[in-house]
């Protein structure tokens, strides 16, 4: 008879609340910290299927640049005095200000790579893997069980819903108006098991300092 494999990921979320298997970067940790403070996230596919695109290569779907022309124009995302060499032209410069570390693929359609933006505003926040390995949701949880650790959510929360980021601004035509709730709580669970509220406050006595 075989021996059942152990749950790794349970394991990690029993020894330290977190997948520390990864190589998390910062915005990935960010994404999910701001993701499971806020509860929510958005739909990024529009502002996806601009600035996701490599330079001399073939691209397919509403990543092409004569199938995203129509789309934008269909949502009425670009004026009818853009053209395809315009829109080449501005989202270049897009993606530019979206890319974070090249961090920034195709993820609506047949290439599921995943992407974080940089966090400047809750409206860009996605979140469609656990690149962080759950860290962001952990320390949101063990932030949220002292008074000192909420004045730092409140601050946080202040700063990402702030309307006037100037990456906001630049992509806001591109952006969806309604957020979906989040589900990084059960998928936490579902993963790494439980966090107890002994443990929290626990690890809040020992993150206070």
């Amino acid at each position: 008879m075989s021996e059942k494999k152990p749950n790794m990921a349970a394991l990690y979320g029993a020894a330290y609340g977190f997948n520390t298997d990864r190589r998390v970067k910062p915005v990935h940790f960010a994404t999910g910290f701001f993701v499971s403070l806020l509860g929510r996230q958005n739909d990024t596919e529009f502002l996806n299927n601009v600035v996701a695109f490599t330079d001399g290569k073939d691209h397919s779907g509403d990543y092409a640049l004569p199938a995203l022309h129509e789309k934008l124009k269909i949502a009425g995302k670009v004026g009818s005095g853009i053209g395809q060499r315009e829109l080449h032209t501005l989202r270049k410069h897009l993606r530019s200000l979206a890319n974070n570390d090249e961090a920034v693929f195709p993820i609506y359609g047949e290439r599921e790579f995943g992407c974080d933006y940089t966090t400047a505003s809750d409206e860009i926040l996605t979140r469609t893997r656990d690149n962080d390995g759950f860290s962001g949701y952990f320390v949101h949880t063990v932030l949220g069980a002292t008074d000192d650790g909420r004045e730092v959510l409140e601050f946080a929360r202040a700063w990402i819903t702030h309307s006037n980021a100037p990456l906001r601004q630049c992509f806001q035509p591109l952006l969806e108006k309604q957020p979906k709730d989040s589900e990084i709580a059960e998928h936490y669970s579902g993963k790494l098991g439980e966090l107890d509220s002994k443990r929290i406050r626990r690890l809040a006595r020992q993150m206070s300092s």
